[in-house]
């Protein structure tokens, strides 16, 4: 009975694996994503600083290290 068992449980222990390694990917995935979109949003918020007459202010912030992003 056990030696019929085994081959069963080894089966699921793979599939529970797998859904582990999908889920790593995805939460990997997630967090790229997370930051390509922070990056773009820097890249927008700098663009639209600069063409502003308060781009010194916003260079003193950045100097500071007072920026809510890095």
């Amino acid at each position: 009975m056990c030696l019929k068992a085994i081959p069963k449980v080894l089966s699921e222990s793979k599939k529970n694996l797998d859904s582990e390694k999908l889920r790593r990917i995805k939460i990997k995935r997630h967090k790229n994503n997370i930051l390509h979109i922070r990056s773009a949003l820097k890249k927008r918020i700098r663009y639209c600083l600069k063409s502003q007459p308060f781009f010194n202010f916003y260079l003193s912030l950045e100097n500071k290290g007072t920026l809510p992003f890095k």
